[in-house]
């Protein structure tokens, strides 16, 4: 019985010890400053934007200011009347898709062109937005014949790409067939079968009128679907491969709490990929954001669900809160070295839990990321190597002239240091020119220690985003 007592003090003494260690731990970042990666791929595109709430808020300035390099115009008409989806395009199924005067580009025009004008390469989803209404009204295949459908798709590219009824000559690269047809009946009430049927007659249709443009599809809601083979919906690309359809891309989406997450599934993707034939086909990440989960793996989308509204009230406000924004930098940061070819998060608007943009209109944390990481892409930056010693810590470091800017997301409150050493190859004359955390908002740190030949102990934010900028004076 004295045995199981002292063995029990030295548990809770170990477990103390275990605690006070993590309360103290520092981790260890070393950059590499002429070990240059190349530049830093611009992968921080969004969906969405920058026209929001039907024209009531333009977050077009926003969009220049972070460079967003391309708009996926998946749920569009979510945000603004009767744009986008095939629906509001061509209204009438039936109806004869030579006629220029069968189809309505009107608003999806003027739309388009608020997303031109702010730079952003137009990333175009053919299909339908996600339907959340009991009864379903155009996510229904058979509302269309295949061979209607591919000729109503060409036509839409013809408008967009070559002046076609009105039209416009923008070269629009991308052009994605459906979205998550793999979900449920919001999405697509039709078998896996009948879209690979769908997909093959309007991207066979597409590459004939013009072999230059990139197609692929389809958004798949999970990542697994690529190299699941018991999922229903992975013949289809057995049926792309043996059939010769073209797929210039795959799509696909992944709402992650953790940074290994969206690793495992990217190299799965690839590794699938490159097995089954397609080498060639990028893979693209085109819905993707912070899901925060607690302890029991509830989040937002179940609790929402099964109306356990405390929990969701809990799970959204840290959903919302501070480790947001290094999530959202830390990932973006590791699409460096991931095989993802694009990348959109989910959203750019004011869209609940997900947007850049809060209820008012104002830019949130997801601004401050994407806007922060954008910064890193301009300029004469290059990556440059760096190594972290902890899970919880992502760094992307770059070199711009005599400048080195290094940014750190941590997503762990414990940590509020960290041992910075600075590979400078004999050069002793470093300095640290400046410091700055975000939390809830950005802050100027003081920093004195000017001493190269020891790691540099950084107050960095926790959970948070810091930035380190130095000069080789």
């Amino acid at each position: 019985m004295r045995f199981i007592f002292l063995l029990s003090w030295l548990t809770v003494g170990l477990n103390l010890l275990v605690l006070a260690q993590s309360k103290t731990f520092t981790p260890k970042i070393i950059v590499y400053p002429d070990e240059k990666l190349g530049p830093v791929k611009p992968i921080h595109g969004v969906n969405c934007g920058p026209i929001d709430r039907n024209y009531l808020f333009d977050f077009s300035d926003y969009f220049k200011e972070a460079s967003i390099p391309s708009v996926r115009l998946h749920d569009a008409p979510l945000k603004i009347l009767d744009v986008v989806d095939l629906h509001c395009l061509f209204p009438d199924p039936s109806a004869d898709p030579e006629d220029p005067n069968n189809y309505d580009f009107t608003l999806t025009d003027d739309y388009l062109k608020t997303v031109k004008a702010t730079g952003a390469e137009i990333y175009f989803r053919l299909g339908e937005s996600i339907e959340h209404q009991p009864t379903k009204k155009y996510v229904r295949p058979e509302l269309w014949d295949p061979s209607q459908l591919a000729k109503v798709c060409v036509n839409i590219v013809r408008h967009y790409n070559d002046g076609w009824n009105n039209g416009f000559y923008w070269g629009i690269k991308y052009w994605e067939f459906w979205n998550e047809p793999d979900l449920d009946k919001r999405t697509w009430t039709g078998t896996p079968d009948e879209f690979f049927i769908y997909y093959k007659a309007v991207a066979n249709a597409l590459k004939n009128y013009n072999g230059l443009l990139k197609v692929g599809g389809a958004s798949f809601a999970g990542a697994h679907v690529i190299f699941d083979t018991n999922n229903p919906y992975h013949s289809f690309f057995q049926k792309c491969a043996q059939q010769k359809v073209p797929l210039d891309f795959v799509s696909w989406h992944i709402y992650p709490s953790s940074w290994k997450a969206v690793a495992n599934s990217a190299e799965k993707v690839r590794y699938a990929l490159d097995t089954m034939g397609f080498s060639k086909t990028e893979s693209h990440l085109t819905e993707w954001t912070y899901l925060a989960q607690d302890k029991k793996g509830r989040n937002v989308f179940n609790t929402r669900k099964n109306k356990q509204w405390e929990a969701f009230g809990k799970i959204r406000d840290f959903q919302l809160g501070a480790s947001r924004t290094p999530f959202i930098f830390g990932l973006l940061s590791m699409f460096q070295d991931l095989p993802i070819d694009k990348a959109h998060h989910y959203t750019g608007d004011t869209a609940p839990e997900w947007g850049a943009f809060d209820f008012n209109g104002l830019p949130n944390n997801v601004y401050v990321a994407l806007n922060t990481f954008s910064q890193f892409t301009k300029g004469e930056n290059q990556r440059v190597l760096s190594e972290v010693s902890f899970e919880k810590i992502n760094v992307l470091a770059c070199k711009d002239g005599e400048q080195l800017n290094i940014g750190i997301a941590n997503l762990d409150d414990a940590v509020t240091k960290i041992n910075l050493k600075i590979e400078t190859l004999g050069r002793k004359n470093l300095k640290v020119v400046k410091i700055s955390q975000y939390e809830s908002d950005w802050k100027d740190i003081i920093f004195s220690q000017e001493d190269f030949s020891e790691d540099l102990v950084v107050p960095i934010a926790g959970p948070g985003l810091t930035l380190v900028t130095l000069i080789d004076e």
